[in-house]
C-alpha cells in the first residue's frame, strides 16, 4: 500500500471571555509587530497592554485550547469604541480559521458603540490587512510618540 498524505487536522479555534491568566500565557509569546506597536503607541510592554484591555469588553482566542490572542473594545456606551487586538504568531498562523467568525465578533464589539475604531501602527501590515478585510475605513496618518499611525473606523450600529 502506498503512503497517503492526510491533510493536517483543522485547528480548533474558540473565543471566550478573557481572564487575567490569559495575559501570562500570551504576553511572553506576543508577535513582534504587536510588541513594537504597544511600545510605539503607549510605551506599554505586552503584559501592560493586555491588562489594560481587561478594563473593557475583552475576549480571548484559543487555538487548540491554548490562549493565542486577545481582543476587545474600550470606551463609554454609545460613544466611539476603541478596538484592539494583540496576539501570538500561532494566532497569525491560524488566522484563516478565526477570520471566518470575525465579522460576528466585530458586531459584538460594536453592540454598544455606533462606531468602532482606533489607531494602528503603520508598519504593522498584518493588522492593516485584517482591518481592510473587515471593512474598516482608513483616514489620517498621525504621528504618535514620533511613530506613524493610521486612524481607522467602521460604523457598526446604524446611527439614529
Amino acid at each position: 500500500m502506498e503512503n497517503q498524505l492526510r491533510p493536517a487536522p483543522r485547528p480548533q479555534v474558540t473565543v471566550r471571555h478573557a481572564v487575567a491568566a490569559d495575559v501570562a500565557s500570551i504576553a511572553p509569546r506576543m508577535r513582534e509587530d504587536d510588541v513594537l506597536e504597544c511600545a510605539a503607541g503607549s510605551g506599554s510592554d505586552p503584559e501592560e497592554a493586555l491588562l489594560a484591555g481587561l478594563d473593557g469588553i475583552c475576549f480571548t482566542v484559543e487555538v487548540n485550547g491554548r490562549p493565542e490572542g486577545m481582543f476587545g473594545v474600550l470606551g463609554r456606551k454609545n460613544e466611539l469604541g476603541i478596538v484592539w487586538m494583540l496576539g501570538t504568531d500561532d494566532l497569525t498562523a491560524n488566522a484563516r480559521v478565526f477570520l471566518t467568525d470575525a465579522p460576528q465578533w466585530i458586531n459584538e464589539l460594536g453592540r454598544d458603540h455606533p462606531v468602532i475604531g482606533g489607531f494602528v501602527w503603520e508598519p504593522n501590515t498584518t493588522h492593516i490587512g485584517w482591518l481592510r478585510r473587515m471593512g474598516f475605513q482608513f483616514f489620517e496618518r498621525r504621528l504618535i510618540n514620533d511613530q506613524p499611525f493610521l486612524e481607522f473606523a467602521k460604523c457598526v450600529t446604524p446611527l439614529p
